[in-house]
């Protein structure tokens, strides 16, 4: 247990260093994915609570594109579901609240590797759409 959590946090917590300060803007496409931490949000509203009442006049759009068991490279779904890149532009994602490091901590040094060497999802999707993107 000890062991799995360090790995998280060592997969997680360099993510911290490419987060640049949270900017909403009006309107803005707020998409949530990641694995079961993010597809559980969809449950209680608190997050979304939270942001709407730090930015009560800007008629933000939140959408859960999280489900269990996606890792940032690996998400199986059925043929022809599209990627994960399609649901982000079909939603026209302004910002992102990804949820990814924890299923990638159980493949050990070699998931954390994976984990690493996937580290460039931030910087293409920040310049995918000149999104704010939060990690």
């Amino acid at each position: 247990m000890k062991r799995s959590l360090a790995l998280f946090l060592v997969a997680v917590l360099p993510a911290a260093a490419f987060a640049a300060p949270l900017k909403i803007e009006k309107g803005d496409q707020i998409c949530i994915i990641g694995n079961a931490l993010g597809e559980r949000m969809q449950h209680h509203g608190w997050l979304e609570t939270l942001i709407h009442s730090r930015f009560p006049g800007h008629e933000l759009v939140f959408r859960n594109l999280a489900v269990t068991g996606d890792e940032i490279v690996t998400r199986l779904r059925s043929a022809g579901f599209g990627s994960p890149d399609e649901h982000l532009r079909i939603h026209k994602a302004d910002v992102l609240f990804a949820f990814f490091g924890y299923n990638e901590s159980f493949a050990g040094r070699a998931g954390l590797e994976k984990f690493g060497s996937s580290a460039e999802f931030v910087g293409r999707k920040r310049s995918a759409r000149s999104a704010h993107c939060s990690m």
